[in-house]
């Protein structure tokens, strides 16, 4: 069994909230949701959370909110996937050093 499986998840899980909470600032200050004004800059904690995906989608030319929105969630995703991997890299370097 590989060491820390929790710690992986754990890990994943908070980049996943922090995902979440990027995409709900980006929703409620693009629209001005709950009476707040509408904010360009809104976006910025998302873009970073998908970085660097983000900036290759950004070049790409997306001209839609929403089409613009979904490649954020699958920038997002796909750190997430890569993130996991690394952790199971580590993980499995980790058990075999000690013999496991």
């Amino acid at each position: 069994m590989l060491p820390g499986k929790r710690v992986a998840q754990v890990i994943v899980g908070l980049y996943a909230l922090a995902c979440l909470g990027g995409l709900a600032v980006l929703l409620v200050g693009t629209k001005g949701l709950f009476g707040l004004p509408a904010d360009g800059l809104a976006a910025v904690v998302a873009l970073m959370l998908a970085m660097p995906w983000s900036l290759f989608f950004m070049a790409l030319g997306v001209e839609t909110p929403a089409g613009f929105i979904a490649l954020i969630v699958l920038a997002m995703v796909l750190n997430g996937v890569l993130l996991w991997g690394v952790i199971w890299l580590l993980r499995k370097a980790i058990a075999s050093l000690l013999g496991r």
